[in-house]
C-alpha cells in the first residue's frame, strides 16, 4: 500500500508542473449495498455511512482525478440457517483509492459542471464483528475493485459531487464462509467540498 500511495503522490506532483491543478477535500455520505447471487443464504439492507477525503484534478477540459477517501459503511444482514433467522449490522471501514478521468461539460468561471468515470479500489481496514453471529472479519476479502461514474458541480469555491460505484470483485471469502455465494458491494455517495 505504501508503494501505491507513493506512486499517486509522485504522479500528482509531476503532472501538476505542466497542468492546471485543483485540490478538493470533501466530506459526505454513502450507502453501500451488498448484492449477492445466493439469496437463500442471506439478505442484506444498506445503512447510511460516511466518507472523508480528497481528490486532485489536473487538466483543463479533460482532466485526471486521483483521490483517496476514508469510508465507513454499514450493512444489515439477515442470515438464515436451519430455520433460524439472525439479524446483524456489520460496520465496514475502508480506504477508497480513485483513478478517474473527467471532463468539464460547462467550464464557466463561476459555475463548472463536470462528469467523471474510472476504476477505484477499496482496501478493507476493519470489520466490526463484535458479538456477530453472522460474519467475522476474516470472512471478508482485504480489498475489492470497482468502477465509478459520477458528476459534480463547482460553484465558486464549493464543490458538490454524486457518484455510483459498481462492484467488480467479490468481497466475501467463500472458502471461510463455507457457502457458494458471490457478493459485491455497490454504493452510491454524495459529497460537499472546497476547491483550492
Amino acid at each position: 500500500m505504501k508503494n501505491i500511495l507513493f506512486f499517486l503522490f509522485t504522479f500528482c506532483i509531476s503532472v501538476s508542473s505542466f497542468s492546471q491543478l485543483q485540490i478538493n477535500p470533501q466530506i459526505g455520505f454513502l450507502s453501500a449495498s451488498l448484492d449477492n447471487a445466493e439469496k437463500a443464504v442471506f439478505d442484506t439492507k444498506a445503512r447510511t455511512g460516511w466518507l472523508l477525503g480528497a481528490d486532485v484534478r489536473f487538466g483543463s477540459s479533460l482532466y485526471v482525478q486521483p483521490g483517496m477517501f476514508l469510508t465507513s459503511s454499514k450493512t444489515l444482514f439477515t442470515y438464515r440457517e436451519n430455520g433460524i433467522i439472525t439479524e446483524q449490522e456489520v460496520k465496514r471501514t475502508g480506504l477508497k483509492l480513485k483513478a478517474l478521468l473527467g471532463y468539464y461539460i460547462l467550464p464557466t468561471p463561476i459555475l463548472k459542471l463536470r462528469a467523471a468515470l474510472g476504476p477505484t479500489y477499496d482496501f478493507q481496514i476493519d470489520i466490526d464483528d463484535i458479538n456477530s453471529n453472522v460474519f467475522k472479519s476474516d470472512q471478508f476479502k482485504k480489498g475489492s475493485f470497482n468502477f465509478d461514474i459520477g458528476a459534480g458541480v463547482n460553484f465558486l469555491f464549493l464543490s458538490f459531487d454524486v457518484g455510483y460505484s459498481f462492484g467488480l470483485s467479490d468481497v466475501i471469502d467463500i472458502n471461510s464462509l463455507n457457502v457458494n455465494t458471490k457478493a459485491k458491494y455497490n454504493s452510491v455517495y454524495a459529497t460537499i467540498g472546497i476547491v483550492f
